[in-house]
């Protein structure tokens, strides 16, 4: 029997003496214990012969791992189109569907980490929720991985919108069955009011600074149709905001230079592309080469990506001005005579069926620029709308790239949250002007009687209301407005 203190040394672990202690039997207690003979460690000399005929089991950690995370992004892919398809009615819409998709059904992150995200985002100039889905699948998966799903989203309402607009092009919608659409010019204007109350109670911007937002809606009514206005206001207001919070200008730059890092190399190309498409499009409008249109469309769109604050709601009133108010302006006629233009009936189809095509709101282009080249062959048209569609999310990403390093740090900062404050006034002051003039211009001005001013402003009260008190979607609510007018059409 073995008793005592027994050593054994496997075959197989050689090298490394393991001391195994047996408890002695009852008959053998007093039997006295003797110690075993140490046996010294030898050297460790694998046995090949063996090894070499055994299956390679082993697996590659960097390919498993590599195949995990692409599952993991073909998951959150498919999760990005199901946010595609189910996303209706602008930001607020947007959010819902990724909070519930996201958030809820596959816990990839959480709700307050998706309102970080979403209030940074709304910071940036550019379409909100597609920077919103950039950025998180930035943070997921890498630069890959956000250009997919910025595809992802994008593509499908740019199909849709670019057939619909060259379907209507083509049948004449608009001269055909004109009241179809006749409930869309005051739907687009309560969009528009449902939207700032919507943005004033997200960053409570008037209620604390209810004196500053008048002299901003009168300084851009005033001068609607004047572009220079709206950086304008953004610089003073953000300045104005943070020295009246006892901020100095030399503490606010020691901020954002020493404490704060940036992606130069790319900031070096949109500051380069943005150069190229303005001197290129002043320069063939003043010698009017034969591609001009092409470039002017991509500088107007590469504008609107680089100065929209407020996502898609915001772009609305912009477009407003670029393409129906600025070409009747005396300066615009003088100088610019072949602007491009729209009819504002074409544009307010546009920003109304843009309610009814899941997606970013950004995608309007796609609709709106077939009408701006009315003269144009159809792929001529097709190959405007891609650039269009291209310049108008191009600036959005890139601003995210740029900043991306500043996302955890930049809500920290006083002088940062300070000049936020200031920006949020100025996108609310646009908002709301915006409004009240589509609202004096529908209303006094393209009215034809007191009876159809009289039916417009009933029709925006109406839906506004809508909006406020029901549980109606944006979405559904357009599709409302067509199913009265084609009963106003065929009755």
């Amino acid at each position: 029997g073995v008793t005592g203190v027994q050593t054994c040394a496997l075959p197989i672990l050689k090298c490394f003496p393991v001391t195994i202690s047996v408890p002695p039997r009852s008959g053998d207690a007093k039997t006295p214990v003797k110690s075993a003979p140490k046996i010294p460690p030898t050297p460790c000399t694998p046995n090949t012969s063996k090894l070499s005929s055994a299956p390679n089991i082993a697996l590659n950690t960097k390919t498993v791992t590599f195949q995990l995370n692409e599952l993991a992004n073909t998951t959150f892919l498919k999760n990005i189109l199901l946010i595609t398809i189910s996303a209706f009615g602008g930001p607020q819409g947007h959010l819902l569907a990724i909070s519930n998709i996201l958030v809820e059904k596959e816990k990839l992150l959480t709700k307050d980490e998706l309102m970080n995200y979403y209030a940074f985002c709304s910071f940036l100039p550019g379409a909100t929720t597609t920077q919103l889905l950039c950025l998180i699948a930035y943070r997921k998966g890498g630069l890959k991985l956000a250009i997919l799903s910025m595809l992802i989203w994008i593509t499908p309402s740019f199909l849709i919108l670019l057939l619909l607009s060259l379907f209507f092009i083509r049948r004449d919608i608009f001269v055909i069955a004109d009241d179809i659409f006749l409930l869309f010019n005051p739907m687009v204007v309560s969009f528009m009011i449902y939207a700032a109350i919507r943005f004033n109670l997200y960053h409570q911007t008037a209620k604390r600074n209810i004196i500053q937002v008048f002299p901003n809606v009168f300084l851009i009514i005033l001068f609607f149709k004047h572009p220079f206005i709206i950086p304008i206001l953004f610089i003073i207001n953000g300045l104005y905001a943070h020295l009246s919070h006892n901020g100095q200008l030399t503490v606010l730059y020691s901020n954002f230079a020493n404490r704060f890092s940036i992606n130069y190399r790319i900031l070096t190309i949109y500051i380069l592309l943005f150069a190229t498409f303005a001197i290129s499009s002043e320069y063939s409008r003043k010698f009017e080469t034969k591609n001009r249109y092409y470039f002017n469309i991509l500088e107007h769109n590469f504008r609107f990506g680089s100065l929209v604050y407020g996502g898609g709601d915001v772009l609305i009133p912009l477009m407003y001005e670029q393409y129906i108010s600025r070409p009747t302006s005396q300066l615009t006629q003088r100088r610019n005579p072949e602007a491009l233009s729209l009819n504002k009936h074409e544009f307010m189809t546009a920003a109304g069926v843009i309610r009814l095509i899941p997606g970013p709101v950004f995608a309007i282009t796609a609709f709106t620029t077939p009408y701006l080249l009315p003269n144009f062959q159809t792929e001529e048209k097709v190959l405007a709308s891609i650039l269009a569609t291209i310049s108008i999310f191009l600036p959005g990403i890139l601003i995210l790239l740029i900043v991306s390093p500043l996302s955890h740090k930049l809500f920290s900062n006083k002088s940062f949250s300070n000049i936020i404050a200031g920006v949020n006034l100025t996108v609310l002051s646009i908002m709301i002007a915006s409004s009240l003039y589509l609202t004096y211009d529908l209303c006094f001005i393209e009215s034809e009687s007191m009876f159809e001013a009289f039916q417009n402003i009933a029709t925006i009260l109406v839906i506004l209301t809508l909006l406020i008190y029901s549980k109606l979607s944006h979405a559904s609510i357009a599709l409302l407005s067509i199913i009265i007018g084609a009963l106003i059409h065929f009755l």
